[in-house]
C-alpha cells in the first residue's frame, strides 16, 4: 500500500492518503475544503511528495480516510520546515491544480509552447467544472511567476503538448509572397470605444481592449493591478473542451435570418424590417491554387533546424531551402499560427548557429538590422541588409507582443532574423502595415517566443554570445552565414460552399410633417434580392451575386448574418483594410442621412465580398448629375473577443470602427460601434447579434451625427416551417375566392359595389368600387344598370376615375357596345392605357374586322406599341391583310420593323410578296424581313 501526502490549497495541512484510496474527493478536516485528486494522475503531473515519518503523521489511516498531522507532537526543526518548505510547496500544488483542472489539452499547448496567453482576455464559462469561474493563467516573461514563463524552469522537463489541428491562416492578398502584407496591420489598432453606453447583454469581459493604446507602448490590461503588496493577477484564458468555430455549411441545410435596424432618434426614426433565407446547394468544392511564396529563416541548431515565420510555409507542398551555395529539401516540423513561427528540418549538419538575445530586454529606439530576401523576383536572390530603430514595443490582440520597427521589412523579408548591434537575433520579421497612410512600419516576433517553441520540441536554445557592439560588416559576417533563403510551392484554398439566398425588407422613412416639402416618402420602400454568396467554413465571404444595399451604410442584407470566426481557433483576433471614398457634390442636397456622404462606404459588419459597398437611391429624391470634388483613403477595423462559453453557445464582442483618413482630430466621415453576436456551435451559425454604432460627418457645415441599432436573429426551423403552412394556406384560400370573384357570377356582390358607388358618386372616393367593378364576375342582369354608373364616370374630371370607368365599360360591354369600345381604344389619355387593351380584345371577341385597319392606324401611339403588337399577334391571321395594306403608310422604321415582327407570328404565304422585297431592296429591313420569311416558310 503506497501513501501519499498532499497539501490542502486553502489552510495549507499535511493529508496523507494511500495508493488504494477509492474517492478522488475529499473534505478537508481542518478548512473543510473539497479537495480532487487522482491517485496516478497527481502523483506523476501535479505533485511530488516525499515519505512522511510517523512523528509527522499517524501511520493508522484506512483506505478512505484522511487524518490531520499533530502538530504538537512535530519539533522546532520539524516545525521551521513546515513553515519554510511545506507550506509554500502546498500553495504551488494547489494553484498547480486549479489550473490544471481547467485547462483542455488544446490550451495546455498554447499555455506551454505559445507562452503568450497573457494577452487573451477573461472568458466567463457558464459550463465548466466550477460555474462562471475566472480561470488564472500560467505566469510568463512579462509576468514572472510559477507559470510558463518562469526562466528558472526553462530546462525542466515539459509534458509534450497534446496535439490539435489547427488551420491555415486565410490569405489576405492574391500576391505569392504572403510576407507583403500583415495577418492583420499590428500596432495601429483603432479605438473601438463603445459609442455611447454599455454593451446590452454582455457582461464586461474584464479586461481593457488590447486594441485602445497607441502603438509604441505596451497595451493596458495584460497585467491587472495587484492588491497592495500582492502578485498581480493575470488575465485568464480560454477553459476546457473549447473547440474552434467553424460554420457547418451541410448541403441542403436553410437558415433563416429576421433582423430589425432603427437609425436616428425619437420622430425622425428610420425603421428596417427585413428576413433572409439562405439555402446551401452543395456540400463544398475544394478551391486550390498552386503558388511560388518566397521568404527568410535562419538557423537554430547545427543540425539542421530552421526557424521561419508561419505563413510563408501555409499551405507548402514543397519546401526548398538554400544556405550559402547548397540547396535542401525541408519539411515543417511545428508550426503555431498564433504567434506567426514556424520550425523547419532539413537533412544537414556543421550548420553554422547564430546567437539569439533576449528580447524582453530590448529598448525603444535601440538600433537594429533586419536580414532576408525581400523582393526577390525584382531584386534578385542575394541577401539584403536593412537597418533601422525599434520603434516601440506593442502588443496584438492577435499575435500578442511585437517588435515594431522602422527597419524596411519588405516582401520576402518575413521569417528573417532581426539582430541587434551585438550580432544578437532579438526578433524574426512578420509583417508590415502596407498603407497609404502608414509608412516604415514593420513588425517582428519576439526571439523570447522562438525560445519557447525550441524548448518544447525538446531542442537546444542557442547560446546569447558576447554584447560587444560590432560595425555593420563584422555584423553582417558573423549573421549571414546562418540565414537561409525559403522557396515554397503552396497550395493555397480550401473547401468553399455555394449559399443561395433570398431576402426582402421594408423601409419606414421618418418625415416631419410641419414640412411644407416632403422630401422622404412617409411610406414603406420595399426592398428584394435574390443571389449566391461563395463562403468558407470560417465564414470569409469569396464571392457575391446581389444587388440590393442597405440604407444606412450596412451593405448587402445577405452579407449581415455571416460574421466571420479565427481560422487559427484564437480567442481574440482582428481585422484592418484600407479602401478610398469619393466626395461627391450635387445641385441640390439628398435626404439628411445622404447629404454630402460618399457614395460607397464600408459595412459595419458582415466578411469579405465588396468591402465598400453603395448606398440605394431614393426613389422620390431627384437625381442630379454628380460631381466628384475628392477622394479620401478609409480605414476599416474590426475587433473581436469571445467573452463568453456557455456550452455550443459563444458569445464574441465585436468592435468596429470605419473613419477617412483626412483629418485625425475631425475626420470627415466615422463610424463607430460596438456589439455581441452568438455562435451556435451545434448549429454551425450565429444565432443572434445586437449592435450599437454612430454615423458621424464633419464638413463646413458642421458635424452631423446619427445613432444606429441592428439586431438579427436565427429563426427557429419548426417556427418557420409553421408559418410558412399558414401562408400557404392563407394564400391559398385568397386564390380561391379572387377565383370565385373573377369568375362565378353572384349578383349580391354587384349590388353591394353599386350601393357603394352612390353616395361616392362623381368623386375620387368611386376609385375602390370601380376597381371591383372591373374585376368582379359579370352578372348580365346587372349589365345595364353598370354600364349607366360606368358610363357616367367616364365623363368625370378626375383623369384616373375615368380611366378606370372606361376599364368597367370595356369589361361589361358587348357587340351592341362596339362605338364607345372604338372611342375607349383610340384615346390617347394615359390614364386609358388598360382600358385600352381591353377594348382592343373586346373588339377582336367580337371579331369587328372592319376596325382592324384602325387597330394597325394605332401603332403610332409610342406608349401603346408594345402591348398592341402583342395584341395583333393574338388577333392570328384576320390582322395580315389590315398589315399589309398599311404598311406602305408607315415611314417609322420602328413601326415598320415591330409590324413585320407581327408577320412572322400570323403571316401566311400573302405576306411572302412584300417581304422578299423588302429583303432584296431594304438595308434597314432586311434581317427582319429575312426573319419573318424563313418563319412562314417553315409553315
Amino acid at each position: 500500500m503506497n501513501q501519499q501526502v498532499i497539501s490542502c490549497p486553502v489552510c495549507s495541512v499535511k493529508l496523507k492518503f494511500t495508493s488504494t484510496t477509492l474517492s478522488t474527493i475529499v473534505d478537508c478536516p481542518k478548512c473543510g475544503e473539497r479537495i480532487s485528486f487522482n491517485t496516478q494522475e497527481q502523483r506523476d503531473e501535479i505533485i511530488e511528495v516525499e515519505p512522511v515519518s510517523e512523528n509527522e503523521i499517524a501511520d493508522n489511516v484506512a483506505a478512505n480516510r484522511v487524518q490531520l498531522s499533530d502538530s504538537s507532537s512535530i519539533g522546532l526543526t520539524a516545525l521551521l520546515i513546515l513553515l519554510l518548505v511545506v507550506l509554500p510547496m502546498g500553495i504551488i500544488v494547489g494553484g498547480a491544480y486549479l489550473v490544471y483542472d481547467t485547462l483542455t489539452s488544446s490550451e495546455t499547448e498554447i499555455a506551454q509552447s505559445d507562452g503568450r496567453a497573457a494577452a487573451a482576455p477573461q472568458i466567463r464559462v457558464k459550463n465548466a467544472r466550477r460555474q462562471d469561474a475566472i480561470v488564472p493563467q500560467p505566469a510568463t516573461p512579462e509576468h514572472p511567476g510559477s507559470g510558463a514563463g518562469d526562466s528558472s524552469s526553462a530546462a525542466k522537463p515539459v509534458r509534450p503538448p497534446a496535439k490539435r489541428k489547427v488551420a491555415p491562416p486565410p490569405e489576405s492578398s492574391t500576391q505569392p509572397d504572403r510576407g507583403r502584407v500583415a495577418e492583420e496591420p499590428d500596432g495601429v489598432e483603432a479605438d473601438l470605444e463603445d459609442p455611447g453606453t454599455e454593451d446590452p447583454g454582455t457582461e464586461n469581459p474584464g479586461t481593457e481592449d488590447p486594441a485602445n493604446h497607441a502603438p509604441g507602448t505596451e497595451a493596458p490590461g495584460t497585467e491587472e493591478a495587484a492588491p497592495s503588496g500582492g502578485v498581480p493577477r493575470q488575465p485568464a484564458v480560454i477553459v476546457e473542451n473549447f473547440e474552434e468555430l467553424k460554420y457547418h455549411w451541410a448541403q441542403g441545410d436553410e437558415h433563416v435570418y429576421s433582423v430589425s435596424i432603427s437609425a436616428g432618434q425619437d420622430a425622425a426614426m428610420d425603421k428596417i424590417h427585413g428576413q433572409c433565407t439562405y439555402k446551401v446547394s452543395h456540400g463544398g468544392l475544394e478551391q486550390n491554387e498552386e503558388v511560388d511564396v518566397t521568404g527568410t529563416g535562419f538557423v537554430v541548431t547545427a543540425d539542421g533546424y530552421i526557424a521561419t515565420c508561419a505563413h510563408v510555409v501555409a499551405g507548402a507542398k514543397a519546401i526548398d531551402v538554400v544556405i550559402g551555395d547548397k540547396s535542401y529539401r525541408g519539411k515543417v516540423v511545428v508550426k503555431n499560427g498564433q504567434l506567426d513561427l514556424a520550425i523547419l528540418k532539413i537533412e544537414a549538419s556543421g550548420l553554422s548557429v547564430p546567437h539569439l538575445g533576449d528580447s524582453d530586454r530590448v529598448q525603444l529606439a535601440e538600433r537594429v538590422r533586419a536580414f532576408g530576401f525581400p523582393l526577390s523576383s525584382v531584386l534578385g536572390t542575394g541577401l539584403k541588409s536593412a537597418s533601422g530603430e525599434v520603434s516601440g514595443i506593442v502588443t496584438h490582440p492577435r499575435h500578442g507582443k511585437q517588435i515594431q520597427t522602422d527597419a524596411p521589412i519588405n516582401s520576402g523579408n518575413s521569417g528573417g532574423p532581426m539582430v541587434n548591434e551585438a550580432g544578437q537575433i532579438i526578433g524574426i520579421a512578420s509583417s508590415k502595415i502596407a498603407a497609404r497612410f502608414a509608412s516604415s512600419v514593420g513588425f517582428a516576433v519576439p526571439i523570447n517566443e522562438l525560445k519557447k517553441m525550441l524548448v518544447t520540441q525538446g531542442l537546444q536554445v542557442p547560446s546569447a554570445g558576447p554584447e560587444e557592439k560590432l560595425a555593420g560588416p563584422e555584423l553582417a559576417k558573423k549573421v549571414t552565414p546562418s540565414v537561409a533563403f525559403i522557396k515554397v510551392k503552396s497550395v493555397l484554398g480550401g473547401q468553399v460552399f455555394d449559399v443561395k439566398y433570398s431576402s426582402y425588407y421594408s423601409v419606414t422613412k421618418a418625415f416631419d410633417p410641419s414640412q411644407v416639402r416632403i422630401s422622404r416618402s412617409p411610406f414603406p420602400r420595399d426592398e428584394r434580392d435574390t443571389g449566391t454568396v461563395r463562403v468558407n467554413s470560417v465564414g470569409e465571404v469569396i464571392e457575391f451575386q446581389g444587388k440590393s444595399n442597405l440604407p444606412f451604410l450596412l451593405g448587402p442584407l445577405a452579407q449581415l448574418f455571416i460574421q466571420p470566426v479565427d481560422p487559427d481557433g484564437n480567442k481574440v483576433w482582428s481585422t484592418e483594410s484600407e479602401g478610398m471614398i469619393s466626395i461627391v457634390k450635387k445641385s441640390e442636397a439628398p435626404d439628411p442621412l445622404r447629404r454630402g456622404l460618399p457614395p460607397s462606404l464600408g459595412r459595419p459588419f458582415g466578411s469579405g465580398g465588396p468591402r465598400f459597398s453603395g448606398l440605394p437611391r431614393n426613389p422620390f429624391q431627384r437625381e442630379e448629375p454628380e460631381e466628384t470634388v475628392k477622394d479620401i483613403s478609409a480605414i476599416e477595423r474590426v475587433h473581436y473577443e469571445i467573452i463568453e462559453v456557455d456550452g455550443d453557445r459563444v458569445t464574441i464582442r465585436k468592435k468596429y470602427q470605419f473613419v477617412t483618413q483626412d483629418d485625425e482630430e475631425r475626420p470627415y466621415f466615422n463610424v463607430k460601434g460596438v456589439g455581441t453576436f452568438v455562435f451556435d456551435r451545434k448549429v454551425g451559425m450565429p444565432a443572434k447579434m445586437t449592435y450599437r454604432a454612430t454615423i458621424t460627418k464633419n464638413d463646413e457645415e458642421g458635424a452631423f451625427s446619427v445613432p444606429l441599432n441592428v439586431s438579427y436573429e436565427l429563426r427557429d426551423p419548426e417556427e418557420v416551417k409553421r408559418q410558412r403552412e399558414e401562408t400557404r394556406a392563407r394564400i391559398a384560400e385568397q386564390n380561391r375566392q379572387q377565383e370565385e370573384w373573377r369568375t362565378v357570377p353572384n349578383a349580391e356582390n354587384v349590388e353591394k359595389i353599386l350601393a357603394d358607388v352612390e353616395p361616392r358618386s362623381m368623386s375620387i372616393g368611386v376609385i375602390s368600387p370601380m376597381q371591383e367593378l372591373s374585376t368582379v364576375a359579370i352578372v348580365p342582369e346587372k349589365r345595364t344598370k353598370v354600364m349607366e354608373v360606368a358610363k357616367q364616370h367616364m365623363a368625370y374630371d378626375n383623369n384616373f376615375v375615368a380611366g378606370l370607368a372606361a376599364e368597367v365599360v370595356a369589361k361589361w360591354s358587348t357587340r351592341v357596345h362596339v362605338e364607345t369600345l372604338k372611342e375607349i381604344f383610340l384615346e390617347r389619355n394615359l390614364s386609358y392605357r388598360k382600358a385600352k387593351k381591353m377594348a382592343a380584345k373586346k373588339l377582336i371577341e367580337i371579331d369587328e374586322q372592319q376596325f382592324f385597319p384602325s387597330m394597325v392606324d394605332e401603332m403610332e401611339d409610342t406608349g401603346f406599341r408594345y402591348e398592341l403588337k402583342k395584341i395583333l399577334i393574338e388577333a392570328g391571321p384576320e390582322m395580315e391583310q389590315p398589315i399589309l395594306d398599311a404598311f406602305d403608310k408607315f415611314s417609322d422604321n420602328s413601326i415598320r420593323r415591330n409590324l413585320l415582327d407581327v408577320l412572322k407570328e400570323i403571316g401566311t404565304r400573302k405576306s411572302i410578296p412584300l417581304l422578299e422585297e423588302l429583303e432584296r431592296n431594304d438595308g434597314s429591313l432586311k434581317y427582319p424581313a429575312k426573319r419573318a420569311l424563313a418563319e412562314i416558310r417553315k409553315r
